[in-house]
């Protein structure tokens, strides 16, 4: 098996769990009697996790070696998915986030760092396509335990069993990874500082385009369902066509990005992300379903391009810090943004929840804007197809 395709089904891993929250949530909220804000506590403790593993992987990564960060760092995430199921208060739910989120910081920091460098931008898109087909086989789930009347705990439970399986097979291929750590050679090309106005505005896009991802995808079946009055079960859905959409969106533009390269496509994908949003926040069903396909093409290639236009602009050690970075910005956005949306909820403003985040898109183009001026377009001649 390749290590390329041993990083997508490290990514499928990661992306598994992302996506189920939203879904789950109403029926999690209800079962501990909480507020909608409350979403946010969750995320929080997701984001100590994270935060911790995604810090720390640039040390134990080497010392670990991605062969067994892998398996460890899975199986940290399939204990979390199960103690959410069996949590019979919310503080074990929050601490359950707390154990899935130290998994995927590990999973994230260390891949996208060994990506950045090793993977082409046509296998950076194809491996950020495999976390959005895990992102959204987990909303698919819980759909479907929701269709055969069961509730969250058992859609919890279906994730960690998945998890367990992908976790078992890390340990399995183990050694592939063994030759796998990123070869330097020669003096890097000097670049931007990693404390340069191009690398905070790198940072913030980062963390406002997670922000938005993550928001419509945590917060559009609850305003599905609460807002608009759809069916739990279809509303499942239409949340996994978003992420599905995401998930096409990474493939297909896989085939192309080397002959177009990150900077336009990125452009391409902020503006659609804009359009997706307003359409979604405006509109009537099934046309706001149809914002949903589009703002979920539109964020396809931003997160995996900028990532490697990060490893184009910046010389090596920098751009190495740097994704450590943008990932741990990316994690604050998901957890600041979703929980901004649950405040204005609380506040009895739910139909304010998707202008909010159409308006974050917009400042996400704005941002985006020097980041890509004038930025080189060539593929980087160190990486490397593996």
């Amino acid at each position: 098996m390749s290590l390329f395709l041993l990083a997508c089904i490290a990514f499928i891993s990661l992306g598994l769990p992302d996506a189920v929250l939203g879904v789950a949530w109403p029926g999690l909220r209800d079962t501990f009697a909480l507020p909608q804000s409350a979403m946010g506590a969750v995320l929080a403790a997701i984001s100590v996790g994270y935060m911790s593993s995604s810090f720390a992987t640039g040390w134990v990564a080497p010392r670990l070696g991605i062969g067994r960060l892998l398996p460890l760092s899975t199986a940290l995430v399939t204990v979390g998915a199960f103690g959410v199921a069996l949590a019979d208060s919310f503080w074990l739910v929050l601490a359950a986030g707390v154990l899935g989120g130290l998994g995927s910081g590990a999973i994230d920091s260390g891949l996208n760092a060994y990506a950045a460098a090793h993977f082409s931008a046509r296998r950076m898109n194809w491996l950020h396509a495999a976390w959005g087909l895990g992102a959204a086989l987990g909303p698919f789930i819980l759909a479907a335990v929701f269709a055969a009347g069961a509730g969250y705990r058992l859609g919890y439970a279906s994730v960690g069993a998945a998890l367990g399986l992908l976790t078992l097979l890390f340990v399995l291929t183990a050694g592939r990874w063994q030759n796998g750590a990123p070869a330097q050679s020669g003096a890097p090309p000097r670049g931007p500082t990693l404390l340069s106005p191009r690398a905070l505005l790198h940072v913030l896009a980062f963390f406002i385009y997670t922000g938005v991802e993550l928001g419509v995808g945590q917060w559009s079946f609850t305003l599905l369902t609460e807002q608009r009055g759809i069916a739990a079960d279809v509303a499942g859905i239409w949340t996994a066509v978003y992420w599905t959409s995401l998930c096409a969106g990474r493939v297909l533009v896989g085939v192309v990005a080397d002959r177009i390269g990150p900077p336009t496509l990125v452009a391409v994908g902020v503006g659609a992300m804009l359009a997706g949003a307003l359409v979604f926040a405006i509109a009537p069903m099934p046309l706001a379903g149809l914002g949903l396909v589009l703002t979920g093409l539109g964020a396809a290639p931003v997160f995996p391009m900028l990532m490697t236009h990060t490893a184009r602009v910046f010389e090596a050690r920098t751009a190495a810090r740097l994704v450590g970075a943008q990932v741990s910005a990316a994690m604050l956005g998901a957890v600041a943004v979703p929980t901004l949306a649950g405040m204005v909820a609380d506040l009895g403003a739910l139909d304010l929840v998707a202008p909010l985040l159409a308006t974050l898109a917009a400042l996400l183009a704005l941002i985006c804007w020097p980041i890509l001026k004038g930025a080189p377009v060539t593929t980087n001649p160190t990486t490397q197809e593996r």
